[in-house]
């Protein structure tokens, strides 16, 4: 099953670290692919995620704002990979994702 977790940012918070854990505790499942979409930029776990071999992608969102051609971007993520679940987080992530 494709998932795609979309996130306002990857900066070192809550949300962020609860996406890490469960990410890093369902990788060796093999049932599940992770796909990560920031909102923004990479912030303290983009790398991380890059190291564990998960997908993670940037929107280049300004903070608080949402763009039309991040909002374009994001649709073409969501049309590329065509996931079972789109699981989103933060209240600009539930906006846009949903």
């Amino acid at each position: 099953m494709k998932i795609i977790h979309v996130i306002v940012g990857l900066v070192q918070g809550g949300a962020e670290n609860s996406l890490y854990n469960l990410i890093i505790e369902s990788r060796n499942d093999n049932l599940n692919e992770h796909i990560v979409i920031s909102l923004t930029d990479k912030g303290f776990y983009g790398s991380k995620f890059d190291e564990i071999g998960i997908n993670c992608y940037c929107l280049g969102m300004p903070r608080r704002r949402l763009t039309i051609s991040g909002c374009f971007k994001l649709f073409k993520l969501i049309k590329k990979y065509k996931p079972e679940i789109v699981q989103t987080w933060m209240y600009h992530s539930d906006l846009i994702g949903g």
